[in-house]
């Protein structure tokens, strides 16, 4: 025991792996002195992988490198070590070795996904058929947004997935129209996202969207309209985040009081958070999931969006079972071909795939749909060709690029002393984005570099902490002030005095004084990470050279067109040569047992609930 102790901490010592992976390790050899070495090997490996969002380890492959030892599974004679059924600190199920938190957090959102997916909702198919004809005249068959309409009408579950510009916000707006004509009557509606910025994204778009299919509409369709609320919230606000005390006020015992959730940019949603929201919807409530799978996922644990629509094959957003095939097609007249994906949650997915924002020749459309294909010589061709602004700059691979130059209409409006609301508008219309905080390359490098570009050109005076004119971005959530992680803001002088106005959803500015705001940071450069939920009409993406770069592990294709798809009109990418193809030869991964939970692999025993202890891992 004490030499495989050695080995880990000489690992840690080299930077191998994590200090925590070390601790736990040591932790399980104390808990049960006894442990074979081989536990205490893989319960560091687990460690190691949960910092890196996996929310287990595979046992059998033979732990990853550098960790010692060979594939085998874990003693299940020791007592850190159970199958879910009673309390322990670690769990081994089906192969896989999980801290028992994440494996209660697995099970427990399998079974709720594939219960509401199995519940059948009473609707007036007449009515609701009559709906449709009205939302979706002029569309041609099949019409996926219809048919993601129907799913959710009729199913206590609807996955709508697709990138950007495929019309998501536009279909759920409709599809909750139709569910309140069917119904003939008001249903509790809440809308949700996982950040301040998301909420916001999906209240603008709701709003814009109401105001512009309301013309020509029925009495009928527009009351259903105006019945439905425009104002998202986050998850956390939602659930009833208490500052100071763990858990949230809305949970199982005690559940959220809505009909209707509608939770958009899920692929931003962690493992826990996704299954304490779902442990807080009453069972009769019916759920609406949106995002793009193919994004960045989530900044903590797992991957649930993506996990949730590859399983089985990856088909089954097209894929649907007679019986489903034939209720479609009996209320829209959209036929689909029935089909087995393996996927049990198939008849509640939907994806979407008509690209409304993007022609056929645009270059950011293209850009993207290639960095999924991991074909660089496209995304190389199209950017470098491109005559509507899009760019490829080769650059050295340690000195940052000029980047000041995407902030020229900033720095027009800053120079013409418009008031703090239109210089927020010029500053939002663009934004640089970095893979990582630190290094020569890093969101706080660039941060500097481009601020000293803008004050020798004389642009700014950063002469004070909160000059006039400085982005800045929250870091951490302040609910009294209203500002919570992701939010961008720009500080301003009135009356010599430093202030700090944030755009709400409704177009409103919340203004601060400077020095009271929470923590924060200059925002001229941000991590593609923080970028999620935001879009900009001019994006640029500094790609370091991986094999120079801390952060080589998050350069990977996901990278690349998450940072692509913020773009509205422009995409510019700096890298050196060679980087491009790096990433997007590499994938993010993130082992998990939730594929194979809703496949069709037999039902998991019921979730328990762990002692106290235990939630401290």
């Amino acid at each position: 025991m004490n030499d495989v102790l050695q080995r880990l901490r000489r690992l840690a010592d080299e930077g191998a792996i994590d200090r925590f992976a070390v601790q736990f390790a040591e932790f399980l050899a104390r808990k049960d002195p006894g442990a074979d070495a081989g536990l205490i090997v893989r319960g560091a490996e687990l460690a190691h992988a949960l910092s890196r969002q996996h929310t287990c380890v595979d046992l059998a492959v033979a732990p990853a490198s550098p960790f010692p030892g060979s594939a085998s599974a874990a003693a299940d004679t020791s007592s850190l070590i159970g199958d879910g059924t009673a309390p322990s600190l670690l769990t081994q199920d089906r192969g896989l070795l999980y801290l028992t938190r994440y494996h209660r957090y697995e099970q427990a959102v399998a079974a709720d996904l594939l219960q509401r997916c199995r519940m059948q909702v009473n609707v007036d198919e007449t009515r609701l058929a009559d709906a449709l004809v009205e939302l979706f005249a002029g569309t041609q068959a099949p019409d996926w947004q219809r048919i993601a309409a129907v799913t959710a009408a009729t199913r206590g579950l609807a996955v709508v997935t697709g990138g950007p510009g495929t019309g998501k916000t536009t279909t759920v707006l409709k599809l909750l129209a139709a569910i309140e004509m069917a119904a003939g009557h008001a249903r509790n509606v809440a809308l949700a996202a996982p950040t301040g910025k998301a909420a916001a994204r999906l209240t603008a778009a709701m709003r814009g969207a109401v105001s512009a299919d309301a013309p020509g509409l029925s009495d009928t369709a527009r009351d259903a309209f105006a019945a439905l609320p425009t104002a998202a919230t986050t998850l956390h606000r939602l659930l009833g985040a208490r500052p100071f005390e763990a858990g949230f006020r809305y949970h199982r015992g005690n559940p959220l009081p809505v009909d209707i959730l509608v939770i958009d940019e899920v692929s931003m949603v962690d493992l826990a958070l996704f299954a304490q929201t779902l442990a807080a919807l009453p069972a009769h409530a019916q759920l609406v999931l949106l995002g793009d799978p193919d994004q960045l996922p989530s900044v903590e644990a797992g991957n649930v969006l993506r996990d949730i629509v590859h399983a089985g094959s990856g088909e089954a957003a097209a894929a649907f079972s007679a019986e489903t095939a034939t209720r479609i097609e009996r209320i829209t007249g959209d036929t689909i071909r029935p089909a087995e994906s393996g996927n049990r949650l198939q008849d509640s997915l939907v994806r979407l795939d008509h690209n409304f924002r993007f022609s056929a020749d645009d270059s950011v459309g293209i850009a993207a749909t290639a960095a999924l294909r991991g074909d660089v010589d496209t995304v190389t061709k199209v950017l470098a060709g491109s005559t509507t602004g899009s760019a490829l700059h080769e650059m050295d691979a340690n000195t940052a690029p000029a980047l000041e130059g995407h902030y020229a209409a900033y720095s027009r409006t800053l120079a013409s002393r418009a008031d703090v609301g239109s210089l927020l508008s010029a500053f939002e219309s663009a934004r640089v984005l970095g893979v990582m905080h630190e290094g020569p390359l890093g969101v706080a490098a660039l941060n500097d570099s481009i601020e000293a570009a803008l004050a020798s050109a004389g642009a700014l005076r950063p002469d004070t902490t909160h000059y006039h004119g400085r982005p800045v971005l929250i870091t951490r959530n302040d609910y009294n002030l209203r500002l919570y992680n992701g939010d961008v803001g720009l500080c301003y002088l009135e009356d010599g005095q430093p202030l700090a106005a944030f755009r709400q959803p409704d177009g409103t500015l919340l203004r601060y004084l400077a020095t009271r705001l929470p923590p924060h940071e200059t925002c001229f450069a941000m991590t593609v990470h923080k970028s999620q939920g935001s879009e900009f009409d001019e994006v640029a993406l500094v790609l370091p050279r991986p094999n120079e770069s801390a952060g080589r592990e998050l350069q990977t294709r996901e990278l690349v067109y998450t940072a692509i798809t913020r773009a509205r009109e422009r995409f510019a990418l700096y890298a050196p040569d060679g980087a491009l193809g790096a990433a997007l030869a590499s994938r993010t991964v993130r082992m998990s047992g939730l594929p194979g939970r809703l496949s069709h692999d037999p039902p998991a025993s019921p979730p328990s609930e762990p002692g106290q202890q235990l939630e401290l891992f």
